[in-house]
């Protein structure tokens, strides 16, 4: 008897340890599983980097759901991207450690972090379905514990409202969770209305019902209120910040600057009064990150001093980063002010521009957002502009490298410098020639009134032109044919 007893214990180990073996997917069987799996949890992981961390808390979800909680319906599974390649290249999914899950076959990105306490939290709540029913508002504090966001409908099932809600579960479903309730204690709290509850900034938002119920204006609803009033960009919000039309202000900060700290909750009190208007972000620029490095390179943030106060107008014209650079100390006077003058239309935004070069030349090289300080320096210049796929600018490119290895290098002649700027890449307010290569004069006391070259595409006929408009003796040094250039 006792002999029978312990083989039944060691058949429901083994049987338990079974079950609790993770499902390890390939090529073949991954479309499979997918397809016929309600609901999936599934690790894509490199086997040639470390694994077991994650693992670890995967087997411990996996015997939580088999042997603790048949409520859970999820089902957990593991892919090798070393080992196997198919699937994330028709799926593309880089081999990188990345949990995603999976509803009726749809896949969607696991936004939290990699741990027992959140996996089972979230795999659990999941479970009850896209939209889940609560019958009081007491509920509400357990998805709290899983999401700082949360959509609350209050309508009646089948009403108009109610069903527009239900369908913006595909769009934020990896967002947000979506509760419904239409009970008496929930409707004496929550009266027949959108909410979004929070747990950060302001708790409550209510839908304002004096707005038409539609898709735009509940998608304008998720979009304004469930992005912090002044938080660090992340990138749940900065997809939402270029999905939407909301003109945008960041503060970029250095961790090597003492005052951002303070700043941080000045920023905070001005971004009250713009709640509906625009958004407001702390960007730390000592970090590395894919979303700091995207932000530096769209506005072109290479050369300044921080901390900087930047505003990102969404409404400007297609095709141009507008963008207003606060050239004022940092403080919660200027910063009103500055955005007060923003929206008077008293501000002129940056220029679009490449990066500033980091080689130097003896032709400068001068981009849109160093051009008006270069014109302004007190130097006669011979400015060349110039545009992309245009031959004749090839050649003048070539002249003013000669001119400038001549005046610069060899005479060191510091009254003429040669300027060079492509105006496909850069703007410059006001240019007014639309012929290329066109070429200026700015003499050191009259930069308003540059004088135009309008000769033959020569060196020896530009220089001669040069010398004669600033009174200079002309010495041809530059033999060279054209042709030969």
């Amino acid at each position: 008897m006792k002999f029978l007893l312990l083989l039944l214990l060691l058949f429901s180990f083994i049987k338990n340890q079974d079950n609790n073996k993770i499902l390890e997917l390939n090529d073949n069987n991954f479309d499979e599983f997918i397809n016929k799996t309600e609901y999936a949890l599934v690790l894509f992981y490199p086997s040639k980097k470390v694994l077991k961390d994650y693992s670890k808390y995967l087997i411990k979800l996996n015997n939580y759901i088999n042997n603790e909680n048949p409520k859970n319906k999820f089902k957990i599974a593991k892919y090798d991207c070393d080992t196997y390649n198919n699937v994330t290249n028709k799926y593309s999914i880089s081999c990188n450690l990345r949990l995603y899950y999976y509803i009726n076959g749809t896949k969607y990105f696991y936004p939290y972090n990699y741990n027992f306490k959140k996996l089972k939290l979230f795999t659990d709540i999941k479970s009850k379905g896209s939209i889940i029913e609560i019958k009081n508002s007491s509920e509400i504090e357990e998805y709290k514990k899983l999401s700082r966001v949360i959509l609350l409908s209050t309508f009646d099932q089948n009403s108009k409202e109610n069903l527009l809600f239900n369908s913006l579960i595909k769009k934020y479903e990896e967002i947000f969770i979506f509760l419904y309730c239409n009970s008496n204690e929930c409707l004496q709290t929550f009266p027949s209305n959108i909410y979004m509850l929070k747990t950060f900034d302001e708790p409550q938002i209510t839908f304002d019902k004096t707005k038409e119920i539609s898709i735009k204006s509940l998608e304008e609803f998720i979009t304004v209120y469930s992005i912090e009033l002044a938080g660090k960009l992340n990138i749940k919000s900065f997809n939402i910040m270029l999905s939407t039309n909301q003109t945008s202000l960041f503060y970029l900060r250095s961790s090597k600057n003492k005052n951002f700290v303070k700043f941080d909750k000045e920023l905070k009190e001005i971004a009250k009064n713009y709640r509906n208007k625009m958004y407001f972000f702390y960007i730390n620029v000592d970090k590395n990150s894919t979303i700091v490095n995207e932000i530096m390179n769209i506005f072109v943030l290479d050369k300044y001093d921080f901390p900087l106060i930047l505003i990102f107008d969404a409404h400007a014209i297609t095709g141009k980063i507008a963008n207003f650079n606060m050239k004022n100390s940092i403080n919660k006077e200027n910063v009103e002010k500055f955005i007060e003058d923003f929206y008077a239309g008293k501000l002129e935004r940056e220029p679009d521009s490449e990066p500033i070069p980091q080689v130097k030349s003896a032709l400068k090289i001068v981009v849109g957002k160093t051009y008006k300080s270069e014109l302004e320096k007190k130097r006669n210049i011979l400015f060349l502009y110039v545009k992309e796929n245009c031959n004749e600018c090839l050649v003048a490119i070539n002249i003013f490298i000669e001119f400038a290895k001549k005046y610069t290098k060899k005479l060191k002649d510091k009254r003429i410098v040669f300027k060079l700027i492509n105006l496909s890449y850069n703007e410059v307010f006001g240019f007014k020639y639309d012929k290329f290569p066109v070429i200026l004069l700015y003499e050191i006391n009259n930069k308003q009134n540059p004088k135009l070259y309008t000769g033959e595409l020569n060196n020896i006929e530009i220089e001669k032109w040069f010398a004669n408009e600033l009174k200079w003796k002309f010495i041809p040094v530059l033999q060279k044919k054209i042709e030969d250039l």
